[in-house]
Order: structure tokens, then C-alpha cells, then sequence
């Protein structure tokens, strides 16, 4: 038995064949076996992930063709049936050729498919002569139908009522004794009736005979015809049945991937993982626990323990199915972020194989397939062995198992076994290139799940239990059982509970981490906006200089070109100094923003950055330079750039439009812009929005009160044109209703 015979990759191809309509589809379907070069295997998938993005691929369901095109090599003339089957044929074979030309996005398929021979000529000569019902109609055949049709009602109207047809000529039933001049064609049973056919009906009758005699060999003659024109075409059609049987095959594969979820893997890596595994023939059964494991590069070989009818052959099959699948070119049930290697061979010894005819022991029998892998795997191979130390004593088998596992990763080859020894279990642990897993368990019943780093319990016991074991029994080999032996299985329950403690505190630790990061990155977020605003103000500062060079310049020119008294430039000069005067106060209001003085700032104190609005708590103050807390984050700005929040006065006064951040268990920001006028509201709510989307935040709420709506249907009208906004809408009754407009920024 082979290896695909052993995995049953022979069913899963058996299941693909039954969606192929042609007979070449399923030929083609039934050689698909594992390739060995990467780029041929990523070809196969290019076709196949064409053909599942097509949604309703043309098909073709062959009834006799292949026969047909065999019969017409032969040297047979068809009949009128085979020649509506061959029209049907190259009639599908234009379509498909048109539809994949018109549309070009599948390249591959295209590739294909531009080889089909377009044979309408042949087609329009079978449909010309041939209706769907088989009946041949040509213009002559049509004269001497008419020409029966006439013959015909000239007899029976001579011969009467009781016209029949014995031998195929009209005759009259005649009673025995009874005189006619004619001859007899049949005689009844009884022998009193006679079928006679009158003498003078004889012309007529042969008229009718010659004529239907006439129409049989002009059909035979288009048929003739007919054959030998198709048979010139035989070389196209048989290569347009190949391409039809091909493109079957990638519709038949195509389709059960798509209906089953199959995905295309990564393909011609050095390792094996596989993401939310199942075996394709149990998934047709029942819901199926997924698979997920990796091997090949922190070790090689994976020893599987656990409970029987855990699951642990079933996991080793999985392994083995999806991946002479993957080679071989077929989707398989996984997720797309499965990768698999490229096999130079697989191997695989599950079941039991002894034979009785020829005396050979099972442990026999598995130690030739061990042999057979020590002597022909390398680092490139798959090796799958179910029970690897089964077949003898268990301290022997022990010992075996060991040493083949020691091989085989000393060969690099990509091992999975599976046992139930607990020593071998110690073995795997203690050596390098090596990994236990294990199949989980629940409550004492197995979960079918796969779990990798720790070996599992065998349960002996619980599963005594389950399939009905007398308790008496049960308690007396557990009384039998090796006392180091159950020591070890509580030992490695306890260890696994420390491990899944470990496991909490790292994931712990990683959202901790996650959390800073976050916090560093709107850290940076607004550091870039500050150098941003730094340098706007440089560019700012520049033009206002700048405009006001040009401004004397002109100045000066037009004094030059006057020829002014003294009194006119003196008052030249001055309008000058009062414009430059005017220029410094400006480039300090920019520079400085709102503040109007100079304060002294203490530590605890609250303070706005003046440029962005944003308010934080005073650590650290010198005379040049403050450092603010805002949202946990701490930033070191000048002096200068920030303002006290007077809370006093602010209380008293009208509520100040800016962004406000409070932090519960997670970042709400929102925006107050009532009793504003729309331009000011739209101004501050698009440096709000900016605030929100620089900080990575994802929902928004806006303040604008009910009113008449004129704020609120410019809020939205701003809402509508910024590409940056995924959806909006009126908040909640209990938090503001039609007065605040709540949404989210696009991720």
C-alpha cells in the first residue's frame, strides 16, 4: 500500500472527480499527484485561484464524445445523434474561447484556453442538415418525402378503408375463397383472412418502395458526407477536448475549494505550519476540530502522547492529507497562512499492515518501513509513524523507537510520531531538535486538540472507564500499575498548570507593552505636530519680514522718482518706523499667541499650550522651559509657549472652545462649539478633528446644541467632505440626542 493510499488522498481525488463533466476532467483530476519543483506547483495554484474567482465557470457535461471522436479515427460514419453531440461540443468550445478573451483578467485560464480551434463551419454544416431531434432535412430529401406523401393518399384512397402494410407494402385484408387478382403477403392465424395486394396497386406500391428506398440513401449520403468533412477536423477537436478536459479539471478542483473554504497555501518554505487544519474527508462527516502546529525550525521531530481516541492518528493524517495536497496543487482546508514545504518524499506507517499469508509479524512489517525511512529519507522528506514504538515488549519497542527518532533528526527530516510511552516521552524532552506535544483533555475526555511543548497523560484509567470497564477491575489495575508511573502523570499535570500560569503572566505583560507603545506613539503624534507648528511660525515670521521689505522698497522708490522735499520724506520715515513698529508687534503675536504677559510658573499649576489648546498639569518648571503632564505623557516645551488656566475665572466666564481630554478606562474626547458663530465653529472643530486623527482615536463627539440647526447642518456639511470621517450621526437620547453629533474616524 502507498503513502496516498495510506492517507487517502485516492478518495479525496475520487470526490474532486465527481464535479469534472467530462471524461478527460476526471482523467485529468486522477493523475494530479504530488509535483516536486516549486514554481510547477505555484502554476497549478495561478489556475486554480483563477478559476475560484470565478463564480459560474461555463461547464460542459460530455455524454459519449470520447467514444464519438474514437469511432470517427475508426473509420465509422456517425449517426445523427453523434453529430448533434460534436455540434454541442464545438459550439460550448466557442463560447468558452469568447468568454475568456473577453474577459482578459485571468491570464492563465486565458493561456489555456487561446489554444481552442474554433470549428463554427463544421458546427453550421451539421445544424444545417440535422434538427435536434435527429430527423436529417435537405432539400431533396424534402422532394421525395413529398413525392411518398402523394404516393401514398393516391393508394389508400384506391385501395379504401382497411388498408394495412404487411412487408412494407399496402395490402387488403381479403377473406380465404374470396377471388382477387393480386398477391398474397400474409395470412392471418387462423388462416381465414388473407393480406392481398391487388394487381393494380402493384405499380404504386413499388413507387412507394423505390422512393422511401430513396430517402434512406440521400441520408446515408450526408452522413457520409458530413463524416468525412469532421473527420479532417479531428486533430482540432481532439486537442480542443484536451483543453476542455483540463480546464473541467481546474473547474472541478476550483469549485470544491470554494464551496468548502479550501484556501491556497503558502508554498516552498523549509517549515510546516499549519493553521486551522481539518482532514477534507472528515469535514464532509462532521464538525472537526481545527489542527494548528509548526515544525522545522526549532526541531524536526514532534512526538504526540495522550488518551486512545484522542485523536492522535487522526492529527498524523491530517498532516499527511493536507500535505500531499498542497503539492499536489489542491486547496486545502486550512487557513492561507498555512506553509508547506516542498517533500522530496513522504512517508507514512500508520495501520497495521502484517500479513497472514506470509507469516510476517506486525513489529516485523514496522521495522521494514522504519528501515525503508532510514535508508531513503533526507532533510527534505516528510516521515509520519503512528505508534512508532508499538509491534514487541515495551522496553524493547522503548528502545528502537528512540534510536530511529535519533536517526531521522539526525537526518533533519520532518518527523511526527506518536506513542503512548512515558519513557520515550523523557527521551524527547532531554534531547536537542526534538518536541512532545500532546492531545488536550477536558475533564478527563479528550478535546482533539493539539498542543505542543508538553507530553500528555494517557488516561488509561478514564478511558477504561468510559467505554464500560467494571470498577472492580479498574481499581485492581490501578492497585497493579507502576507507582513511578503515576507519580510522572501528576507530575506533568502540575507542571502544565504551572506553564498555563506562565502563559497568563506573558500575555499580561504583552498588553502592558502594547498599552506604552500606544502611549510613546501619540507621544510622538504630537511632538511632529508641535515641529510642524515651530515651523510654520518660522515661515510665518519670514513672510511678514518679507512683505515688509517690498513695502519700503516701494516706498523709497517712490520718493526717487518724485524728487520729494525734505518735510515729505521725513513723513515717509515715519510711516515707515510706524510700519515696521506694527510688523514686530505681529511677528510677536505670532510668535507668542494669546499670552498677554509674562507669568511665573509653579509646579502642580494647570497650563494650555496656546497654539494647539490643549491643557496639562505642571512636574517641572524653569525660567526657559516647562515640562507639562498631559494624558500620562510628559513634554518638555518653552516657557513661552504655554498660558495659565485661570480657574477661577474660567468658571465665571463663558465656556473655552477647545479640544478636552479625560481618561476613564479608555480616551473620550469631545468639542463644546455652542453660542459660536459658524465660521469660528467650523474653524476650532477642524483643529479638533485634526487633534483626534493625529492621536490615533477613533470616535469623536461634538457639542453643537439643538437651536435652529444652523451649527449643527454646518457641522455635518464639514463632517461630509472630510475623507478622514467613516460615519456620524445624532447621539444617543441619553447622551445629548439632537444637540451633540457623535462618530469615528476611519482605522
Amino acid at each position: 500500500m502507498t503513502y496516498k493510499e495510506r492517507l487517502e488522498f485516492d478518495k479525496v481525488i475520487s470526490l474532486i472527480a465527481q464535479r469534472a463533466g467530462t471524461k478527460k476532467g476526471k482523467d485529468e483530476v486522477g493523475i494530479l499527484s504530488p509535483l516536486y519543483d516549486v514554481d510547477a506547483i505555484k502554476r497549478r495554484f495561478a489556475f486554480i485561484r483563477e478559476g475560484m474567482q470565478i463564480r459560474d465557470p461555463l461547464l460542459y457535461n460530455e455524454k459519449n464524445l470520447s467514444y464519438i471522436l474514437a469511432s470517427l479515427e475508426g473509420g465509422s460514419t456517425l449517426s445523427p445523434q453523434e453529430f448533434l453531440e460534436i455540434a454541442d461540443f464545438l459550439d460550448f468550445a466557442r463560447q468558452l474561447k469568447g468568454y475568456f478573451t473577453e474577459n482578459n483578467k485571468w491570464q492563465y485560464l486565458l493561456s489555456l484556453i487561446s489554444s481552442i480551434s474554433i470549428l463554427d463551419e463544421g458546427r453550421q454544416k451539421i445544424i444545417a442538415v440535422i434538427k435536434r431531434n435527429g430527423e436529417i432535412v435537405t432539400k431533396r430529401i424534402l422532394e421525395l418525402e413529398e413525392q411518398l406523401k402523394n404516393s401514398r393518399q393516391r393508394l389508400k384512397s384506391k385501395l379504401g378503408d382497411g388498408v394495412t402494410l404487411r412487408g412494407g407494402r399496402y395490402v387488403i385484408p381479403v377473406m380465404a375463397g374470396q377471388k382477387v387478382d393480386g398477391i398474397v403477403h400474409d395470412i392471418s392465424r387462423g388462416g381465414r383472412t388473407l393480406f392481398i395486394e391487388p394487381a393494380d396497386c402493384v405499380p404504386l406500391n413499388n413507387e412507394i418502395e423505390i422512393t422511401t428506398k430513396g430517402i434512406e440513401v440521400e441520408k446515408k449520403r450526408i452522413l457520409r458526407q458530413l463524416t468525412a468533412f469532421i473527420r479532417e477536423k479531428l486533430p482540432e477537436m481532439r486537442n480542443n477536448l484536451n483543453v476542455i478536459g483540463r480546464y473541467d479539471a481546474i473547474v472541478a478542483v476550483s469549485s470544491i475549494s470554494r464551496e468548502k473554504g479550501w484556501q491556497i497555501p503558502d508554498i516552498g518554505e523549509r517549515f510546516l505550519r499549519i493553521i486551522g487544519g481539518k482532514h477534507p474527508l472528515l469535514q464532509l462527516k462532521r464538525d472537526v476540530i481545527p489542527l494548528d502546529m509548526e515544525i522545522g525550525k526549532k526541531f524536526t521531530t514532534l512526538l504526540v502522547t495522550g488518551p486512545n481516541m484522542g485523536g492522535k492518528t487522526v492529527a498524523l493524517q491530517t498532516v499527511g492529507i493536507l500535505s500531499v495536497m498542497a503539492q499536489s496543487g489542491i486547496p486545502v482546508p486550512t487557513s492561507p497562512d498555512s506553509v508547506f514545504p516542498v517533500f522530496d518524499r513522504i512517508f507514512a506507517d500508520i495501520g497495521d499492515e502484517s500479513s497472514i499469508e506470509t507469516g510476517e509479524s506486525s513489529f516485523s512489517f514496522h521495522l521494514k518501513e522504519l528501515k525503508c525511512m532510514q535508508d531513503h529519507a533526507t532533510e527534505e522528506s516528510l516521515l509520519l509513524i503512528d505508534e512508532i514504538d508499538r509491534g514487541t515488549e515495551p522496553d524493547g519497542g522503548r528502545a528502537i523507537a528512540s534510536a530511529f527518532i535519533e536517526e531521522f533528526t539526525r537526518k533533519k527530516a520532518i518527523t511526527i510520531a506518536t506513542s503512548h510511552s512515558t519513557a520515550l516521552k523523557f527521551f524527547v524532552a532531554e534531547e536537542n531538535g526534538m518536541q512532545n506535544a500532546r492531545m488536550e483533555t477536558e475533564n478527563g475526555m479528550p478535546t482533539y486538540k493539539l498542543k505542543i511543548g508538553f507530553p500528555g497523560e494517557s488516561l488509561w484509567l478514564e478511558t477504561a472507564r468510559s467505554v464500560g470497564v467494571d470498577n472492580r477491575l479498574l481499581k485492581r489495575a490501578e492497585e497493579l500499575a507502576d507507582k513511578n508511573i503515576l507519580k510522572t502523570e501528576r507530575l506533568l499535570k502540575e507542571l502544565e498548570e504551572e506553564k498555563g500560569r506562565v502563559s497568563n503572566l506573558k500575555r499580561e505583560l504583552e498588553g502592558r507593552e502594547k498599552m506604552l507603545e500606544g502611549q510613546l506613539e501619540r507621544a510622538q503624534s504630537l511632538k511632529g505636530r508641535w515641529e510642524d507648528e515651530i515651523e510654520n511660525l518660522r515661515k510665518e515670521k519670514k513672510k511678514i519680514l518679507l512683505d515688509t521689505r517690498r513695502r519700503v522698497e516701494n516706498l523709497v522708490r517712490e520718493i526717487r522718482e518724485s524728487n520729494a522735499k525734505r518735510e515729505s520724506i521725513v513723513r515717509v520715515k515715519q510711516m515707515i518706523e510706524q510700519e515696521i513698529k506694527q510688523e514686530r508687534k505681529e511677528i510677536e503675536k505670532v510668535s507668542s499667541g494669546k499670552r498677554k504677559g509674562v507669568y511665573n510658573f509653579k509646579v502642580g499649576d494647570m497650563a494650555r499650550i496656546h497654539s494647539l489648546g490643549i491643557e496639562g498639569k505642571i512636574i517641572d518648571a524653569t525660567e526657559k522651559r516647562v515640562t507639562l503632564l498631559i494624558d500620562d505623557v510628559r513634554f518638555e516645551i518653552p516657557a513661552k509657549s504655554i498660558e495659565p488656566v485661570n480657574k477661577t475665572r474660567e468658571a465665571k466666564a463663558e465656556p473655552q472652545h477647545h479640544i478636552r481630554f479625560t481618561r476613564s478606562r479608555e480616551l473620550k474626547i469631545e468639542i463644546n462649539i455652542r453660542n459660536l458663530r459658524v465660521d469660528e465653529a467650523i474653524s476650532q472643530l477642524e483643529r479638533y478633528i485634526d487633534d483626534v486623527w493625529l492621536l490615533g482615536e477613533r470616535n469623536f463627539r461634538i457639542i453643537h446644541g439643538v437651536g435652529e440647526g444652523i451649527l449643527k447642518n454646518a457641522v455635518w456639511k464639514f463632517l461630509s467632505n472630510d475623507d478622514r470621517i467613516e460615519s456620524f450621526e445624532i447621539a444617543p437620547l441619553k447622551e445629548g440626542g439632537d444637540g451633540v453629533t457623535v462618530g469615528k474616524i476611519r482605522g
